[in-house]
């Protein structure tokens, strides 16, 4: 495939109308949002009071994603994450739309502007799963400060996150989670600390754990028996699991290294016995409109069986 200027043109045009029109864009959208919402309010007849800081359900997922897998705390993060994926589209579908059908190039740029998401998620799945097998030594730090703090939950919470040095992701929820308790001022913010945390781990035990929370830190309700049997189930369920992960990993093993190597043979094949060279190989994979059709093919169902193995292999240890 030559290399086209063209394509550096449309990718400067691009660049410059994002960033050209991005404030005016962003305050037109927050307009759009308030009108939409106050013409919702008198249509139904209950108005509200719109809360400060309030996000639609996108935003709001996006912007626990990004704090979640790369501690990006910037208001505007989801915002960015967003221009970022619509660029990357556009980028692909450019590049693609001289050399393949234009419902195909449509389909591999949808496919990759939606990679950084993917990305994402396959990292906060990844963190989960650490995050998750975390949950005994979690336990026995926290309800070992509890004890010693006299059942005061946010005092154990600041505490225990000094000694969980073994477990990183839970370490640094606790930091964050006793950050914000300290900084809340409200029923409303305390659950939503609560709620970021269970973020980390979306597990039975984690949900379990922030309900234990919330008792003793509104009621001063002591939960350490709680707790404790919280702790025994966990450490079952570990030893059920921990077996049957051993079992699956192999045929994980299998996916990621045989898939490649097999088109790695077809080059071979191709040299070997039908005498094509390398350089007339690779010209008919991607300058055809066929092997470029195959390549693609081939690309998103290996990326979406590397992506399911990664979701199944790496189970979370739940209850």
């Amino acid at each position: 495939m030559k290399f086209n200027p063209e394509y550096i043109l449309y990718i400067l045009l691009v660049l410059s109308v994002a960033f050209t029109v991005y404030p005016s864009l962003e305050e037109m959208i927050q307009i759009i949002k308030v009108r939409l919402y106050a013409l919702r309010n008198r249509v139904s007849g209950k108005a509200k009071k719109k809360k400060d800081g309030d996000f639609d359900k996108l935003q709001e997922h996006l912007k626990m994603l990004l704090v979640s897998t790369l501690s990006i705390k910037n208001m505007n993060g989801a915002l960015y994450f967003e221009m970022i994926s619509l660029i990357v589209f556009a980028v692909m579908f450019l590049m693609l739309r001289t050399i393949v059908p234009v419902r195909i190039a449509l389909a591999a740029a949808l496919i990759t502007g939606a990679l950084p998401y993917l990305m994402l998620r396959i990292l906060l799945q990844r963190k989960r799963q650490k995050g998750s097998r975390e949950g005994d030594e979690l336990l026995s730090v926290l309800i070992g400060q509890y004890k010693i703090n006299y059942r005061n939950m946010e005092e154990a919470i600041e505490r225990a996150a000094g000694f969980l040095e073994d477990a990183p992701v839970s370490q640094k929820a606790m930091y964050r989670l006793a950050r914000e308790l300290k900084t809340a001022t409200s029923r409303e913010e305390i659950n939503r600390a609560l709620v970021s945390f269970n973020y980390n781990y979306k597990t039975n035990w984690s949900a379990i754990l922030i309900k234990n929370m919330h008792y003793s830190l509104y009621d001063g309700i002591d939960v350490t028996e709680s707790l404790e049997d919280l702790l025994k189930s966990i450490d079952k369920a570990r030893k059920i699991i921990e077996h049957t992960r051993r079992q699956n990993s192999e045929a994980g093993n299998m996916l990621k290294f045989l898939a490649p190597a097999s088109y790695l043979l077809t080059v071979f094949a191709a040299v070997k016995y039908f005498g094509f060279t390398v350089g007339k190989f690779f010209d008919y994979q991607f300058r055809t409109e066929s092997g470029m059709k195959f390549f693609l093919y081939f690309t998103v169902a290996y990326v979406i069986s590397i992506c399911l193995a990664v979701f199944y292999q790496n189970r979370k240890m739940d209850l």
